[in-house]
């Protein structure tokens, strides 16, 4: 045999061994990520909401998790769960991402995108997006929340802010806010926070402009988006006199948008 086409023959073999080394070398890195989202789906199927949240990172809130969990369980139907298609499989560093479908024993799919964290050992769920009305509902490009949930996600963030104020407890509002951010900051720093409005607390007519928030739907000064931070962001005002402005900030932690930011003015 000519040497210099042995040479090129021995050199496209040493290639394609490489690519194959490579491409096995992917497969073990992101085979994790495949193992822990089956997991989850045949735990909820079984009804083992309890084992399903021991798949999740700790950075998700655990106060929350489960119930969540059955929500999303029951409203999506995984006591009938077939089995998983993920048309992408992605890791770099301690992220990984699963996008595809889980497929249900009469033929129905549902569109996933799955968020993992690698803790050294092995790897842990972050969050979750589905394509239909279940927990989150991501019909847009950018997969904000629909009109309808982020109405219901910043209603229920201005009824906790109010009762709080007026209750003079703030342990509801700390509980529904994100993990990370309860990590960076104590109850009671996070009620000191919230001096300036305490301070009305004895005001009658300050307290019933409180009131009038819950009675209110509000509008949005901008429409909703994700921010490079990856955070979704809720500005907006209710028709109340004098006008209540907001501007709220979520990170999807879990199976949920959970507050990290508050910023109201009246």
């Amino acid at each position: 045999m000519n040497k210099l086409l042995r040479n090129i023959l021995i050199g496209f073999g040493i290639l394609t061994a490489a690519i194959s080394t490579l491409a096995a070398v992917v497969l073990l890195a992101t085979s994790g990520l495949r193992t822990t989202a089956d997991r989850l789906f045949s735990e909820l199927k079984e009804g083992n909401t309890k084992e399903a949240v021991q798949l999740f990172s700790r950075q998700v809130n655990p106060q929350t998790l489960e119930n969540d969990l059955k929500i999303f369980a029951q409203k999506n139907s995984l006591n009938a769960f077939k089995n998983t298609f993920w048309t992408k499989v992605s890791a770099s560093g301690d992220s990984g991402t699963l996008e595809g479908s889980i497929r249900l024993e009469d033929g129905t799919t549902i569109p996933l995108t799955i968020s993992l964290q690698n803790n050294g050992s092995d790897w842990k769920i972050y969050s979750i997006k589905e394509g239909r009305p279940g927990v989150i509902s991501s019909p847009s490009i950018d997969r904000t929340p629909s009109e309808e949930n982020l109405l219901d996600i910043t209603s229920d963030t201005t009824d906790l802010f109010v009762t709080s104020i007026i209750e003079n407890d703030f342990q509801k509002l700390y509980n529904s806010s994100a993990k990370t951010w309860q990590e960076e900051i104590t109850p009671e720093e996070f009620r000191e926070s919230f001096n300036p409005y305490l301070k009305q607390r004895e005001n009658a007519q300050f307290i019933n402009y409180l009131n009038s928030l819950k009675r209110q739907a509000p509008s949005y000064i901008e429409k909703q988006l994700i921010n490079e931070e990856t955070l979704l962001v809720a500005k907006g005002r209710y028709a109340v006199d004098p006008i209540f402005t907001f501007e709220y900030k979520y990170i999807l932690e879990g199976l949920s948008w959970k507050l990290v930011a508050i910023n109201a003015k009246i």
